[in-house]
C-alpha cells in the first residue's frame, strides 16, 4: 500500500531494540536464530568444547549442536533421553564470557519466577553457578541415588529451556512480507492474545517449580498487583518463539502459542514502568500488520492520546483508512496499546477481554466478503505455508 512506504520524522522508542538487533546481525555479532531453519554453527569455542564434553559424558543426554551465539550468550541443542517417554530436544544457554555471566544470572532469576506460564518459554533446569571440583563427586552420588542431574559438574551459570521448533516471530514476519501475504484478523487476534497473556505472567509471576504443568495466565480475581512484577525491556520479534499447536489449551487448537524468551535485560517493575510490556507487545502486532519495521514515525493523536501506531490512521490529507481488511477493534487496541506514554496504555484486563471477545464472538462470517480467509481451514493452510514448510524461509 502507498501508505506503507511513507516514513515520518521522529524516532519511535520501541524500535530501538529492532535497530540494534539488525545492526548486530549485519556485523555478524548475532547469528540468525537457529530455530529459523538455518544450519548449526560448527566452529566451536573453548567454552563450546567444554559443554560438548560435559553432555557427552552423561548417559541420558546427547549433545547435538552449537546453534547460536550473540554478544552475551551461546546456545546449544541437546537431546534428553527419558525413561518410558519420547526423547526431547532442549536448548542450553551459557554466557559467552565470564564478564557476561551477570546477564545470564538475571535471565535465570526472571525466567525461574515466570516458570509455569503457558506463554513464557519453560525452564527445564537452571543453576546460577557450578560446583567446581566437587562436580564429579556430586554427579556420581546423584546417579547412584537414581537422581541424575544434567548440570552437576558444569561450572558457571546455565539455563536449560524447552525447544520451540517453529522459529521466531521475526521469521514469520519476513516470510509473509516476502510472499506478500496479509495475515487474517483471527490469526492476529490469536497472537495478540498470547502476548497479552505473557504480559499477565510478567505482572503476576507464577513462580512454579521446574516441571510444573503449564497454566493459562489469568488476572487474579482480586485484581491486586503482585508484590514484584517484571518488565522485559527487550521485546522484539527475535525474542518471541513459536511453539506447536494443539496441547491442553483450546485456544491453541489451530494457532500455535507464541512464547517470550531472552530475559537478560529484564528488571523489576514499578510505577514508572506501568504499561511498558503491553506497549511493546502491541508494537509486535503493529509490525505484523505493516509487515515491516518502520524506522521512523511521528506521534499521531488518537482518542485523546499520542500513539506510535500512526500508520494505522489515514494520512493527514486523506480520509481513507489504510489496511481496509483490518478489524477495526484490532486497529483500536493496537493504537491504544502503542500509546506514546506507556501509563496511558489500556489495562491488561481490557486487552485480555478484547482479545478473548474477538476470538469467541467474531467467527469468519463476521468479516463478510473476506470470511473465506478467516476460516480455521484457511488459517491452517496459511500456517503450513508460512510456518511449517521448511522451504518458506525467505
Amino acid at each position: 500500500m502507498a501508505d506503507e512506504a511513507r516514513q515520518s520524522p521522529g524516532h519511535v522508542a520501541v524500535n530501538v531494540a529492532i535497530d540494534e538487533l539488525l545492526a548486530a546481525q549485519q556485523e555478524n555479532l548475532v547469528t540468525s536464530n537457529p530455530l529459523d531453519g538455518l544450519s548449526p554453527i560448527v566452529e566451536f569455542s573453548e567454552e563450546g568444547h567444554g559443554v560438548r564434553a560435559h553432555f557427552n559424558n552423561l548417559p541420558f543426554i546427547e549433545f547435538e549442536a552449537q546453534i547460536g551465539h550473540g554478544v552475551f550468550g551461546v546456545t546449544y541443542r541437546v537431546i534428553q533421553k527419558r525413561f518410558r517417554q519420547s526423547p526431547r530436544r532442549l536448548i542450553v544457554k551459557r554466557a559467552r564470557l565470564m564478564r557476561y555471566e551477570d546477564e545470564l544470572i538475571t535471565e535465570i532469576e526472571m525466567m525461574t519466577r515466570l516458570n509455569g506460564s503457558a506463554h513464557i518459554a519453560s525452564v527445564i533446569d537452571a543453576r546460577e553457578d557450578g560446583e567446581g571440583q566437587m562436580g564429579f563427586i556430586m554427579r556420581l552420588v546423584a546417579i547412584l541415588l537414581g537422581r541424575p542431574h544434567m548440570l552437576i559438574g558444569l561450572p558457571g551459570p546455565t539455563l536449560v529451556l524447552e525447544y520451540l521448533e517453529h522459529g521466531t516471530l521475526d521469521r514469520l514476519l519476513r516470510v509473509v512480507r516476502s510472499k506478500n501475504i496479509v495475515l487474517p484478523n483471527r490469526l492476529l487476534w490469536s497472537i495478540y492474545l498470547c502476548l497479552v497473556r505473557a504480559c499477565i505472567a510478567m505482572e503476576f509471576p507464577p513462580d512454579k517449580p521446574f516441571g510444573s504443568e503449564l497454566e493459562l495466565e489469568e488476572i487474579p480475581a482480586d485484581g491486586q498487583a503482585a508484590a514484584e512484577s517484571i518488565v522485559h525491556h527487550d521485546l522484539h520479534p527475535g525474542n518471541v518463539m513459536i511453539g506447536t499447536a494443539g496441547g491442553d489449551f483450546a485456544e491453541h487448537s489451530i494457532v500455535p502459542p507464541v512464547k517470550l524468551i531472552d530475559f537478560g535485560m529484564a528488571d523489576w517493575g514499578d510505577d514508572t514502568t506501568k504499561g511498558k510490556n503491553l506497549q511493546d507487545v502491541s508494537a509486535l502486532i503493529y509490525w505484523l500488520i505493516l509487515r515491516e519495521y518502520p524506522k521512523f514515525e511521528r506521534h499521531r493523536w488518537y482518542r485523546g492520546i499520542k500513539t506510535h501506531a500512526g500508520r494505522l490512521l489515514p494520512p493527514p490529507a486523506h480520509r481513507q483508512w489504510p489496511f481496509p481488511l483490518l478489524d477495526e477493534d484490532l486497529r483500536d487496541l493496537v493504537m491504544l496499546g502503542m500509546a506514546a506514554d506507556p501509563s496511558e496504555c489500556p489495562s491488561l484486563a481490557h486487552a485480555l477481554e478484547n482479545c478473548q471477545h474477538a476470538l469467541r464472538f467474531k467467527p469468519p462470517r463476521f468479516y463478510g466478503v473476506n470470511a473465506a480467509r478467516e476460516t480455521d481451514e484457511s488459517i491452517g493452510q496459511l500456517l503450513q505455508e508460512v510456518l511449517y514448510d521448511a522451504s518458506t524461509a525467505p
